[in-house]
């Protein structure tokens, strides 16, 4: 489907997920590149209409994710507006995109990905490797942002929570 004329001309590079939302187009140009797993957390419609007019593909975009906690009236908690709180998730997104992302991403290539499309068995060395990888991540994770709160950046869930849980479910 993200090979197609018509996403291409949405995402010349050809990754998931994109947003069209009442004629404004937003891509993640990042890491996604498996559908299987984006179709997972995909919303078809923003609306609950006509998905042609309201497409929305949504799958762990940081870009996306903020966009629509700022666009449209959702509590605020998500993405705060407050400065102080805001910074606390932004701090953490750029935190993930090179370290919770990538990490649990060569888990799941490791493990699953890539052996169920080339047959091959798992390499047993690259994935312990890959998991100490992500097992010092999770850690830093736990100590830098979790503490002793509920939550990433405080209190309440906002969107950095959503995109550490979407990397996460995927090992």
């Amino acid at each position: 489907e993200n090979r197609t004329p018509d996403f291409t001309e949405l995402n010349p590079m050809q990754k998931v997920p994109v947003m069209v939302d009442n004629g404004f187009v937003l891509t993640e140009r990042g890491l996604f590149f498996m559908k299987e797993v984006c179709s997972l957390y995909a919303v078809t419609s923003l609306t609950g209409s006509d998905t042609s007019s309201a497409c929305l593909r949504v799958c762990c975009s940081d870009a996306i994710l903020k966009y629509l906690a700022t666009r449209y009236d959702v509590p605020e908690h998500w993405y705060p507006r407050q400065p102080e709180r805001r910074a606390k998730v932004d701090e953490y997104t750029a935190w993930h995109h090179s370290n919770t992302r990538p990490h649990a991403a060569k888990v799941f290539l490791l493990e699953v990905l890539l052996p169920a499309q080339s047959g091959s068995q798992v390499d047993e060395v690259r994935l312990i490797r890959a998991l100490s990888q992500l097992d010092d991540t999770l850690d830093k994770l736990e100590s830098m942002f979790l503490r002793r709160q509920p939550f990433l950046c405080g209190d309440d869930i906002t969107v950095a929570d959503l995109l550490a849980v979407c990397e996460l479910m995927q090992v």
